[in-house]
């Protein structure tokens, strides 16, 4: 076997062991949305199911919805709805009731884990009662609907009622996928056509 073949080989092996590998690898862990704590609070009407847009840059394994607590107690819920005209639509996914026992960042476990693709989505929460939270006076549109906290997520949002110049410390945790960088797919290429020159030349040579 000649220096060419042999170098080849190697480029295409070692391209081969790094996508098994990366294929095989655990998939960066990512946020969307106000993961960092806001400087203002307030009170956080009971029986409301209110929230904002979040947007998703990458195709995303949503895994849990996080929010940053101010209050020590209470408990609370979140839904996340697709957006449709600029509103929440279909719900895609929903936490459990989560008990809060302490103040910070919290991310709540989604019932079944859900692939979103890269676009707006709306992050709806609900509180038992009257709960002391974070929130900046500088964001966007707010949705929500009244809500008995006992009952289930609506699985379409419905009407919803609106204002504007809030957000709040809701955001989406999960998993994108790793992705070979574009010079590791130039470089297997270049192995794959050193390998294929290096069968025609072999082929010429027997023909003659």
């Amino acid at each position: 076997m000649n220096h060419t073949k042999t170098f080849a080989l190697r480029i295409v092996s070692g391209l081969l062991l790094s996508f098994a590998l990366i294929n095989g690898s655990v998939a960066s862990t990512i946020h969307y949305g106000n993961d960092s704590v806001f400087s203002t609070s307030g009170s956080f009407g009971a029986n409301y199911l209110l929230g904002e847009v979040i947007t998703v840059t990458d195709q995303f394994n949503l895994t849990s919805a996080g929010s940053i607590f101010r209050a020590t107690s209470g408990t609370f819920k979140a839904g996340i709805y697709s957006n449709i005209s600029g509103s929440p639509g279909t719900l895609l996914a929903q936490t459990d009731v989560y008990t809060i026992t302490a103040a910070g960042n919290v991310e709540i476990p989604v019932l079944s884990s859900v692939t979103l693709d890269p676009g707006d989505y709306w992050f709806m929460g609900i509180y038992s009662s009257n709960t002391n939270n974070w929130y900046s006076t500088t964001g966007g549109t707010v949705k929500y609907k009244s809500l008995s906290f006992s009952s289930d997520l609506p699985s379409d949002f419905g009407t919803a009622l609106s204002y504007s110049g809030q957000d709040f410390n809701y955001y989406l945790g999960g998993t994108v996928a790793a992705i070979p960088e574009p010079e590791t797919y130039a470089m297997l290429l270049a192995g794959l056509g050193l390998l294929g020159w290096h069968a025609r030349r072999r082929k010429k040579k027997e023909a003659v």
